[in-house]
């Protein structure tokens, strides 16, 4: 038996068309690393808090806080629970989540290091209340 063909498993894809997330239909097995990665990134942070009854803090849904970040304390508090459910993932360490935001928009800028890679994700917030993909890199390769 060789090694591992697949390090994390295999999972649903997702497609990431002008920055809007969508579920990828055609159950495509993903095969690359970094896409993985980043990927179960955009689950973890795109999916509501509960979901998983095995892991109810594994997961927040950052595009349903944001009226709640109205306030900077609130905006403070959104960071630490999107950094504690990336935390509880293993993978993923030295992570840092930084939310700004001005007026009616607000931006999630989430690094970390996994696989011996650096990833960067930043995600902005539509009218819709919904959040699209503006950045998705790994070790400064746009994904």
């Amino acid at each position: 038996m060789r090694g591992l063909q697949y390090p994390f498993g295999t999972d649903f894809s997702l497609i990431v068309e002008n920055g809007i997330i969508d579920v990828d239909t055609t159950f495509a097995v993903l095969t690359n690393e970094a896409q993985v990665l980043l990927y179960d990134l955009l689950k973890i942070i795109t999916t509501a808090s509960g979901t998983l009854w095995w892991a109810p803090t594994a997961t927040e849904d950052a595009a349903q806080a944001q009226n709640d970040a109205i306030a900077a304390e609130r905006i403070v508090a959104l960071q630490s629970r999107l950094q504690n459910a990336i935390e509880q993932d293993a993978r993923y360490t030295s992570v840092v989540v930084l939310i700004t935001k001005s007026r009616t928009n607000m931006n999630i800028t989430i690094t970390c290091e996994a696989a011996d890679r650096n990833l960067r994700l930043v995600l902005v917030t539509n009218d819709d209340n919904t959040l699209s993909v503006e950045e998705m890199t790994s070790d400064g390769a746009v994904l």
